[in-house]
């Protein structure tokens, strides 16, 4: 059996379908607008389509974390498919996610303008070069925030070191084995209470230099509450649903 004895609820982060985007669509949103001033707007005709997309190939290709492909059919409607020109991805090489990347697409426009769309933003395009310069601006955002990402595991890194160093001392004087998992906001600590027993503590790094005090009596009173026999559980209360809780102050 499992007691969990939660130093620190923590509420659970999800990712929409799993995918992640390299840049978030504010972002995007505000280079789109910095970058694509619409003033002039390269027209496509039908002879001079294949020769934009190749030209646009050849601007892109070889460009830092910049993949392309020709075309991408995926989710698209036939009228979509056929005003498609040219995909290209800017990609996160640091992120664990598969789907680490923005992806834009270049159409031809109501107006036979060149168009360019992707995470929820749009513009017409008046010159390659402005598109090259959005690149770049994403670019140099992404690096900057891999810069802060590497600060803040370097951070986290040496307060869990520092947890595990105080963990090892109180094991080897209370006699208890132990192993520790972390996350981007804790460490989860397991420790074995008994052969048939044992337990989960969380120590949020941002309080962890407040709880570490704590731990070797909270470990100590939980291991006495399960050698007499008590099992727990630590729950929120909502978790209970419809049960009705008998209030202290009810009570003569």
């Amino acid at each position: 059996m499992i007691g969990f004895f939660m130093v620190e609820q923590v509420s659970s982060l999800f990712q929409n379908n799993g995918i992640i985007m390299a840049l978030d669509y504010r972002t995007i949103k505000k280079f789109f607008k910095e970058h694509f001033k619409g003033k002039n707007p390269i027209k496509v005709t039908s002879s001079k389509r294949k020769e934009l997309a190749e030209t646009i190939k050849q601007r892109l290709v070889g460009l830092h974390n910049v993949s392309t492909e020709k075309h991408r059919r995926y989710y698209m409607s036939k009228d979509r498919v056929n005003s498609l020109i040219y995909t290209f991805f800017i990609n996160d090489p640091t992120s664990d996610g598969y789907y680490s990347s923005n992806d834009f697409n270049f159409y031809v426009g109501e107006q036979m303008e060149l168009t360019i769309e992707g995470s929820y933003s749009s513009a017409v395009v008046s010159d390659i070069d402005e598109v090259l310069a959005f690149i770049s601006a994403c670019q140099e955002r992404l690096d900057r925030k891999n810069a802060q990402k590497r600060k803040r595991e370097k951070v986290r890194d040496f307060k869990a070191q520092a947890i595990i160093a105080q963990v090892k001392k109180l094991a080897k004087e209370e006699k208890f084995d132990f192993y520790t998992q972390t996350d981007t906001v804790k460490l989860k600590l397991y420790v074995k209470l008994s052969d048939k027993v044992s337990i989960e503590l969380h120590i949020p790094f941002k309080r962890f230099q407040e709880v570490l005090p704590n731990l070797q009596k909270a470990i100590l009173a939980l291991k006495e509450l399960s050698a007499s026999g008590i099992k727990f559980k630590v729950r929120s209360p909502s978790s209970y649903g419809w049960h009705s809780w008998i209030t202290h102050e009810s009570l003569e």
